[in-house]
């Protein structure tokens, strides 16, 4: 494990969908090496867009079942 100095950014925001539901939204990026460049970083976010993409799509098809069975 190495001992170089790490930075973790994390940013969030909470919306209201209406209908009495909210959504949190964030974006973490943990254990970035000092000097990370711009590309690097970007490609962090992109992999994390995709993990979201996915969630985002298992979580509806989640609730959907959910409201459909009332379980």
């Amino acid at each position: 494990m190495s001992d170089e100095p790490r930075v973790t950014i994390a940013i969030d925001q909470k919306l209201n969908m209406g209908n009495y539901e909210s959504a949190s939204v964030g974006i973490i990026l943990s254990s970035l090496p000092i000097g990370v460049t711009e590309a690097e970083i970007e490609a962090l976010l992109d992999t994390g867009r995709l993990a979201y993409d996915k969630m985002c799509t298992r979580l509806a098809a989640k609730v959907a079942a959910k409201r459909e069975t009332g379980r």
